[in-house]
């Protein structure tokens, strides 16, 4: 057991926290603006005003008004999410191709996280002026794995 002093993270290890967890609320962000491009677009229709009735039944799972409210926010914007998908791409609002590259993006790199090359290839060039003795540096043998 432990004497109760838990070590301080560095301001790098908070800052690499703070980013992880900017990535994450991006990534899902953009998730539910693709999830509703390609679960909810085709539910509308083009020019009706109103919401549909299969989305106004997620209302009645709403235990108070707060929660009814933020659902009725969120309906509102995922069927705004929908109207631009149906709109041909050079009248749709950029965000939506913002956060479809985006999105596309992030999968990408969390998929090759772990594939990256674990060694380094380095080569060294060193450059000395005219009529001075070319240093010597020292050699290290590195074994290959």
């Amino acid at each position: 057991m432990t004497d109760g002093l838990v070590p301080k993270p560095s301001h790098l290890e908070r800052v690499e926290r703070e980013m992880k967890r900017m990535e994450n609320e991006i990534y899902q962000e953009t998730n539910n603006v693709m999830l509703a491009v390609s679960k909810y677009t085709f539910d509308i229709e083009p020019g009706d005003p109103e919401l549909p009735a299969a989305w106004l039944e997620e209302l009645q799972d709403c235990v108070d008004e707060e929660e009814a409210a933020l659902k009725l926010v969120e309906l509102n914007k995922r069927k705004r999410i929908a109207q631009y998908a149906l709109m041909p791409p050079k009248e749709a609002p950029v965000a939506l191709q913002i956060a479809a590259k985006i999105h596309s993006g992030m999968t990408k790199a969390r998929a090759m996280e772990g594939a990256g090359p674990k060694h380094l290839n380095l080569t060294m060039v060193s450059i000395s002026a005219p009529n001075q003795p070319v240093p010597m540096f020292p050699e290290k043998e590195i074994k290959h794995e």
